[in-house]
């Protein structure tokens, strides 16, 4: 189980944008794949096939 995140400190961290910046292409990277993905998950089959 993973410890609980404490709020305020996640929001002191972003709020420093020089303590963010070198992770930020990370950030994009995972936004952008996520956005791909999404665009899968979105499409309507034409035919369901019962087995």
């Amino acid at each position: 189980m993973s410890a609980p995140i404490d709020q305020a400190r996640v929001r002191s961290l972003f709020a420093q944008p020089a303590r963010v910046q070198p992770s930020d292409f990370l950030r994009r990277e995972i936004a952008q794949r996520m956005h791909e993905r999404l665009q899968l998950v979105k499409i309507a089959p034409k035919q369901v096939l019962d087995a």
